[in-house]
């Protein structure tokens, strides 16, 4: 038999979720049920591709969103897909937003990715992502 809580305990529980650290803003589910990434990427699946990367996009802009809540802008990475799905050769081509590490952050994190792309020989993309920042929250957009 399980021991009951202590009156102790359920008064500290609310106390304890309060201070709990706040969670970014899930993404939103992008994808349509049964959706499968072709091997050959093109524009529309590397938007849903980009699209799943919110969260990593989202922390990148977190602190600089934190301090401009005006903060907006547009910045086009280039970056190549190997045909094992991984990124390379990935850097900037051109950026609206004032903040280095916020864009350093972005280039850090494409560099990083695992696409499920599989092309025949490596695919070179440019590839514009738009910032829009309301306060204390961001939004990634990224064209269809």
């Amino acid at each position: 038999m399980r021991p009951r809580p202590t009156a102790a305990v359920l008064l500290l529980l609310p106390l304890l979720a309060a201070c709990a650290a706040p969670r970014p803003v899930a993404a939103p589910s992008v994808l349509p049920p049964g959706y499968v990434f072709p091997a050959e990427p093109d524009k529309a699946s590397l938007g849903r591709f980009t699209q799943t990367q919110f969260d990593e996009f989202f922390r990148c802009h977190r602190d600089f969103i934190t301090k401009n809540s005006s903060a907006s802008g547009r910045t086009v990475i280039e970056f190549t897909i190997r045909p094992d799905g991984a990124t390379e050769d990935v850097h900037l081509v051109e950026t609206t937003l004032d903040d280095p590490p916020t864009v350093d952050c972005m280039v850090k994190s494409v560099a990083a990715w695992k696409t499920p792309f599989r092309p025949a020989g490596p695919r070179i993309f440019r590839y514009p992502f738009t910032s829009v920042a309301k306060p204390l929250e961001g939004k990634i957009v990224v064209p269809r």
